[in-house]
């Protein structure tokens, strides 16, 4: 529908010359409300939309198959989400699209379990991978600080670790 002003308001479908296409909600010709978007590089997302960008829970659907289902703000993945690819899942805070604050990442033979800043490993944490696991600090995405190290034949390792 069209208002007086010429806005498109309510239900509808928009086809834009570059490919883009949406369907769902307008309000003063803008995206607003519960909708469906397919960029012109083919990526899907769908959810709450603020002046034409995602805002609230969603989901994006990307042309190389990763799949987030999260929490986005200003078209940005921000909040709690799950982005799942083809080589990790990462469960946990996003920020501005990247990993902040608390979460879990799991990869084929490890997982890492703690806090992420600008999606490196960052602060306390645990750390499993090829059987080994790493309990304490990290410092830009690194062993750094105190923590202890318990080796797959039971050994283990309690002190300082340096840039590891």
């Amino acid at each position: 529908m069209v208002d007086a002003e010429g806005h498109y308001k309510g239900e509808g479908k928009y086809k834009g010359v570059s490919g883009q296409e949406y369907e769902g909600e307008f309000r003063e010709s803008m995206f607003e409300g519960r909708g469906r978007l397919t960029d012109q590089a083919g990526n899907r997302m769908q959810g709450v939309w603020k002046a034409n960008k995602l805002h609230g829970h969603c989901q994006i659907d990307y042309v190389n198959g990763d799949v987030y289902i999260g929490n986005a703000q200003d078209n940005q993945r921000h909040g709690q989400g799950q982005l799942k690819t083809k080589q990790y899942t990462y469960k946990g805070d996003f920020r501005y699209d990247g990993f902040n604050g608390k979460g879990r990442l799991e990869w084929q033979g490890g997982w890492y379990d703690g806090n992420v800043e600008d999606s490196v490993f960052e602060g306390q944490g645990v750390l499993f991978d090829r059987d080994n696991k790493y309990t304490g600090h990290f410092m830009n995405g690194k062993k750094q600080g105190k923590g202890r190290m318990v080796f797959s034949n039971g050994d283990s390792y309690t002190g300082d670790f340096v840039n590891d």
